[in-house]
């Protein structure tokens, strides 16, 4: 899978900004700062969420029974 990704992101990349690439797609330049800077804030946020996820498992006690935690259950994927 890792394979896959770092394929398909250097392609993007060639095809993007590849003067001959370009020309055989059709393709205009691409200025870097409208490339992916759109996407930042997404990826932030999606960071902030799944480490509070992981910290939230790991801190809540299980309940008297001994069954995890309702979040623990909901969330451990």
């Amino acid at each position: 899978m890792f394979f896959s990704i770092t394929t398909e992101i250097l392609l993007v990349l060639a095809i993007t900004f590849v003067r001959g690439m370009n020309v055989a797609f059709g393709t205009r330049d691409n200025i870097f700062m409208h490339y992916g800077t759109a996407a930042l804030p997404f990826v932030i946020l999606q960071l902030v969420m799944d480490e509070a996820r992981k910290y939230f498992i790991r801190t809540l006690p299980a309940d008297a029974v001994g069954k995890p935690h309702w979040f623990t259950r909901a969330a451990l994927w």
